[in-house]
């Protein structure tokens, strides 16, 4: 089986890690489950904690950045109608938080 599923991008601020990962399928436990690879992967690092978004559409990384630091209303009507799901986990309070999914509206 062919898996289409991708990494966007991926950046740093202040302590937190910020990854968009397109999902072809997506679905929550899917993305539980990546999630708790990069959980994982990042844990020895020096993150306070890691977001991680899940899109159902490939979508530049550097527009979903764009988007979340600024809320940009052009980029936000170009992602209008899509599906994503948000993902946080705080390394010192070892606190999980799945979101179900939305629509970006």
């Amino acid at each position: 089986m062919y898996n289409k599923d991708n990494q966007l991008y991926i950046e740093a601020e202040n302590n937190r890690l910020f990854v968009y990962i397109h999902l072809q399928n997506l679905r929550p436990l899917r993305a539980s489950r990546i999630f708790d690879n990069y959980i994982e992967a990042y844990r020895e690092k020096d993150f306070e904690e890691i977001c991680v978004s899940f899109w159902n559409i490939g979508i530049p990384g550097e527009h979903l950045s764009t988007f979340r630091r600024t809320n940009n209303l052009v980029i936000g009507k170009i992602l209008k109608g899509i599906k994503y799901i948000d993902a946080y986990f705080h390394y010192r309070d070892n606190v999980k938080k799945i979101h179900p999914t939305k629509y970006v509206v």
